[in-house]
């Protein structure tokens, strides 16, 4: 079909040329073959008036070879099939062809190895037809010529352009195959020229090249392969690109330069290794219904141009940007379909854009990025699945309205240093009225869907800016972040389910209300340095880490807010003063209820802290703060303080937390407080000089009181059936007049030094390891009551005091680990040992004892029993094992072993009473002197004195 085209074509074309010459003469045609020379063809053209056509005949080879003519006269110059025309470029065989004449045409040749194989200057009316041309420096060159029709020709491997049109008018070239030359198409200083269903491949230059031209169309041409761009458009103006297919080229595919009233339109631009499109320099320029994908840099590139109207196209998966712009004005881009690039939109520099009803995705970097711009209106768009959806850097003027912008990687709104200090009255500024929340704004961000991003919304540095009405759902940061910016408006938005913070602010001035802040995974509100703080009358419900967070906010005003089952913190105030929290309901929070962390002088009155995770209240480095008749309940701590002086926690009801009330803070007046259910303990106190007086705490699973600083004073508090009713960490802590009862493991615990312990009653349930557990030094225990524990008292330590207590217990009354203790004047009883002593230079005198196995239980050298009781032990009233201890004045009759049992060396048992079974020492130089043995008969008579060992003294011993 395509042979039964191009042969048409010769016979219509060698028809016209015949008809027009026998309009004026009769119609001659000369025939020349492979025999005629150079000179007779010429001859034959010069020579002969009446010639209208000149054809080559095929008699043999069809080879003419080095015929170069030049065509003086209206000539059709045709061929039979398989004539070639071969120069030699050696030679200096310059034209095959040399046209220099009007009404001239060149059918049917193969022109080989010419420097150029046809060439015109100057003519008119010229048609070159259904040739071949190759291997020549130049093709087909036509200069200054008029109404010429180039068509239907192979040009092939030249060095030179494949066709050169200069300074020509109505150039007609069409279905030519343009391969392996320079420029497949070079046209400069033309006009009114047609470039369709052209294939123009693998050129070294561009495909076609337009220079200094008026009124091209470039229309339904295959264009790919060339090294150069598809289309280079410079200096020209009225220019139709369609319908062509421009695919992997070296440069651009379609490249336009200081060129103005351009069209391109309902191309397929695909794989070139620079842009897609590129105008640079340019104005009133229309990018149409194109398709542009796989470019190796931008989609569509522009730069240094206005009113450029991009419409309708497709820009995918272009190595760069979909489309980039930079240092334009008054750029349109409208239903674009842009995808799969690098950044879907990028402007730098530019002025008065309107990005409105595009669908961007899929973009690895950022759906629309400004850098430096102003006066950008962004409506309407469908900004998804991208790295990021809109981001402004040093920009002002910016209208965000009514986008879609959802799931993408960054962040969906990115503002960042605004230039509004470069707006001045009389600057142009195409928002006028557009609605913005407040006309005073730089910035309006309304209306907006932004969901399912990584971050929503961030500021920074960007001034006057006003978010209203937005949805802001399901982002995986925070719904909005705000950074060292001012006069900042956030309202009536709906701020929902995002994974981080709903609002971030950072050395701000925001103004925030009416906002549904909800099922955020951070805090609801989070501000950091933002003075004067107002949150009021927020719905903050849900929200992960808390509900409202303060850092560095002075004066700030939190009242009647709903803070409401937040699975992190209620609210969290650090590093400000004169905060009044009142009258807020912070319910079911799963993180801190309250928290401040180094204010002063504040107030926290008359709050429901209820069910929250962590903490009900915590005041860190707060200092001359008053928690005043709070409800605090279900929390972790009930009230933590730390690090601070001079608060006061009174008249609060703290109840079933896990800790009641933990403080490290100094001077702190504990008061009057009702404690109960903790699941840890009580009230645990880590700073010093505080005083705890007059609480209640019940039902402790740790410690009613913990006890971790020195110098505190806890009096007059009642703590019953908790774990442990009191641990004492720390030295020099008073406590006294305090009723301790039915706590599940020890009443009183004490792991330090100088504690006065005195007057308290303990009592447990008989099942308690130890009524009072003491490891420390100096401690003075004095007049207290234990009752009810399997062990009375175990010491484990030097110096401690241990006076007119009394103890009943099952197993042990007294243990002592450790030297130059003193215990005295106690009363024990109920128990199977006594006393049991481990340990050097101890004095244990003036106690009594009713057990049921040993007395006394001594293990060591140099300790001091004296005028102790201790009768009718089923073993011994008093065993020890050690050297030089002394036993003295003390009544232990009716033990069934022993009244003494000693091993040892050097020891003194004297003046003691040991009746039935009396006294047995295993060692040397022991001294047993003037005891009283009692009269026995029978079978213990013999255990009146048992002596094994050398140079014992045994003197003055009687009944």
């Amino acid at each position: 079909m395509k042979n039964v085209y191009k042969n048409l074509l010769v016979f219509l074309s060698i028809f016209v040329l015949i008809v027009c010459s026998l309009s004026s003469v009769s119609a001659v045609i000369y025939h020349v073959n492979e025999t005629s020379t150079l000179d007779d063809i010429q001859d034959l053209i010069d020579t002969k008036g009446d010639i209208t056509g000149l054809h080559f005949d095929k008699l043999g080879s069809g080879l003419y070879d080095s015929i170069g003519l030049d065509i003086t006269h209206a000539i059709t110059i045709t061929c039979d099939v398989g004539v070639k025309l071969v120069g030699s470029i050696d030679d200096f065989n310059d034209y095959a062809f040399n046209i220099l004449s009007d009404n001239v045409g060149i059918i049917g040749f193969t022109i080989s190895e010419y420097i150029t194989g046809i060439y015109s200057d100057g003519y008119s009316n010229i048609n070159i037809n259904n040739n071949t041309l190759k291997n020549s420096e130049f093709s087909i060159d036509i200069r200054s010529t008029n109404n010429t029709t180039i068509t239907n020709n192979s040009v092939l491997d030249s060095d030179g352009d494949g066709i050169s049109i200069s300074s020509a008018n109505n150039t007609n070239i069409s279905g030519n195959n343009i391969k392996n030359v320079s420029n497949g198409v070079y046209l400069t200083e033309s006009n009114n020229t047609k470039i369709n269903d052209n294939s123009i491949n693998n050129n070294s230059g561009d495909g076609v090249s337009i220079d200094s031209s008026d009124t091209i169309t470039v229309d339904n041409n295959e264009i790919s392969d060339n090294e150069g761009d598809g289309i280079y458009l410079s200096e020209s103006k009225n220019i139709e690109l369609k319908n062509n297919i421009i695919s992997n080229n070296g440069g651009d595919g379609v490249s336009v330069s200081t060129s103005s009233n351009v069209n391109i339109e309902s191309n397929t631009i695909d794989s070139n290794d620079n842009n897609g499109i590129s105008v640079s320099d340019s104005n009133d320029t229309k990018i149409n219904k194109n398709k542009v994908k796989k470019n190796k840099n931008n989609g569509i590139s522009t730069d240094y141009s206005r009113k450029v109207k991009i419409t309708n196209n497709h820009a995918s998966s272009n190595i760069n940007d979909g489309i980039s712009l930079n240092n334009v004005e008054n750029i349109s881009i409208n239903d674009n379909n842009i995808s799969s690039n690098n950044y879907g939109i990028y402007a730098d520099s530019s002025d008065i854009i309107y990005i409105t009803d595009n669908n961007i995705t899929n973009n690895h970097e950022t759906g629309i990025f400004l850098n430096y711009d102003k006066n950008i209106i962004m409506t309407d768009n469908k900004i998804t699945n991208n790295n990021g959806g809109i981001s402004a850097f040093y920009s002002t003027l910016l209208l965000i309205r009514s986008n879609i912008i959802e799931n993408n990687l960054g962040t969906a709104i990115y503002l960042n240093n605004d230039i509004n200090n470069e707006i001045t009255w009389n600057s142009t500024n195409i928002l006028n009225n557009s609605y913005m929340g407040h006309a005073s704004y730089y910035v309006g961000i309304v209306n907006n869907i932004i969901k399912n991003n990584l971050e929503s919304i961030e500021i920074n540095t960007f001034n006057y800016t006003s978010m209203v009405f937005n949805t802001i759902r399901s982002n995986l940061n925070n719904g909005i972040n705000i950074y060292s910016s001012n006069n900042i408006s956030i309202s009536s938005n709906n701020i929902t389910n995002n994974e981080g913070n709903g609002i971030f602010v950072s050395e701000s001035d925001v103004s925030i209300g009416n906002n549904n802040i909800s099922k955020n995974n951070g805090f609801g509100v989070y501000l950091i340095d933002s003075l004067r703080s107002v949150v009021w009358t927020n719905l903050v419900f849900g929200n992960n880490d808390g509900g409202i967070l303060l850092f560095d906010c002075d004066d700030a005003w939190l009242r009647y807010n709903d803070i409401t089952s937040n699975i992190g913190s209620g609210i969290f105030g650090s590093g400000s003063k004169n905060l009044t929290i009142e009258v807020n309901d912070v319910f079911s929070n799963v993180g801190e209820g309250l928290v401040l962390i180094d204010v002063f002088n504040s107030n926290i009155r008359y709050n429901n802290i209820v069910g929250n995770r962590y903490e009900g209240i915590i005041l860190s480095n707060v200092n001359r703060t008053e928690v005043f008749n709070n409800l605090v309940k279900n929390n972790s701590i009930g009230v933590y303080i730390g690090s601070g002086f001079s608060n006061n926690i009174i008249w609060n009801f703290i109840w079933d937390n896990v800790e009641g009330i933990n403080t490290w803070g100094e001077n702190t007046k504990i008061e009057n407080n009702n404690i109960s259910n903790s699941k840890t303990n009580g009230i645990s106190i880590g700073g010093i000089n505080n005083k705890i007086k007059n609480n209640t705490i019940t039902t402790s699973k740790g410690y009613g009181i913990n006890v971790l600083a020195y110098n505190n004073t806890i009096i007059t508090n009642r703590l019953n059936n908790n774990s442990i009713g009191v641990y004492i960490g720390a030295d020099k802590t008073t406590f006294s007049n305090n009723n301790i009862n039915n706590n599940k493991h020890t009443g009183i615990e004490i792991v330090s030094s100088f504690n006065i312990v005195k007057n308290n009653r303990i009592t447990g349930s008989n099942n308690e390891n130890y009524g009072v557990k003491i490891s420390g030094n100096y401690n003075n225990f004095t007049k207290n009551t234990i009752s009810g524990f399997l062990n009375g008292v175990s010491l484990k330590g030097n110096y401690n005091l241990l006076e007119k207590n009394t103890i009943k217990a099952k197993n042990y009354g007294v243990i002592i680990k450790g030297s130059r203790n003193l215990l005295e004047k106690s009363i024990i009883s109920g128990v199977k040992v006594g006393v049991s002593v481990s340990g050097n230079k101890n004095s244990i005198i003036y106690n009594k004892v009713k057990s049921k196995n040993f007395g006394f239980s001594i293990m060591g050298i140099s300790n001091y029993l004296g005028r102790n009781t201790a009768n009718g032990n089923k073993q011994n009233g008093i065993k020890v094992w050690g050297d030089k201890n002394i036993i003295t004045r003390n009544t232990l009759n009716k033990n069934k072993i022993h009244g003494i049992s000693l091993r040892g060396d050097k020891n003194i048992i004297t003046l003691n009473s040991v009746k039935i079974r009396g006294i047995k020492v295993s060692g040397d130089n022991n001294s047993i002197t003037k005891n009283k043995l009692g009269k026995t008969k029978g079978k213990d008579s013999k255990h009146r004195l048992c002596i094994k060992g050398f140079k014992n003294k045994v003197k003055r011993n009687t009944n």
